[in-house]
């Protein structure tokens, strides 16, 4: 198996918003970004809705992580005062910032909450790939489109020239006749 193909069949999860809950979802990526050059139109047409799509669920991404950053700076401010209290219980001993620090980051909410960010920056730059690839996706399609008309012109296959020569050759024949 080539590259290219086991790149095809590669299967992704990606969390997207449904009916306002979050939902695991494979994609194949060949599904995302293979191009049929036999029917450009409908993959111009098609690009558009994917990239809406994944654009979207990328801002729904982008928002969740802020708020998993957000609850992970609560959960280490109140992990800081828990912390601080219960170690400066025992007057015997000096408690340095630094103590405090790494008490607060093994505490498990805090932990818990570090790994929610984790996973939420995580389905964000995944969605973020798929939407700088669907970019990238589109400027093939153009050029791809711009080749294949001027693959189409070079062999006089244009629909458009052969309009055009029939429209001068009928302009040619009205003249030669109003002339007659």
């Amino acid at each position: 198996m080539d590259i290219l193909s086991s790149i095809a069949n590669t299967r992704v999860k990606v969390i997207v918003r449904r009916d306002g809950k979050s939902v695991a979802e494979l994609v194949r990526l060949g599904d995302l970004f293979s191009i049929d050059e036999t029917n450009l139109s409908e993959e111009m047409a098609r690009q558009a809705g994917l990239y809406a799509y994944f654009a979207v669920q990328m801002a729904h991404a982008e928002y969740t992580h802020a708020r998993a950053g957000i609850s992970k700076d609560e959960a280490y401010a109140d992990a800081d005062e828990y912390w601080r209290e219960e170690l400066t219980v025992d007057k015997t001993r000096k408690v340095t910032e630094a103590m405090v620090k790494a008490a607060v980051i093994q505490d498990e909410s805090y932990q818990a909450l570090a790994a929610v960010e984790i996973n939420a920056k995580r389905d964000y730059r995944l969605l973020r790939v798929i939407c700088n690839a669907l970019e990238m996706r589109a400027t093939m399609l153009q050029s791809v489109g711009a080749h294949l008309r001027h693959e189409l012109d070079m062999t006089g296959m244009n629909i458009r020239d052969r309009k055009y020569q029939a429209a001068i050759s009928d302009v040619k024949k009205a003249i030669t006749s109003a002339r007659q």
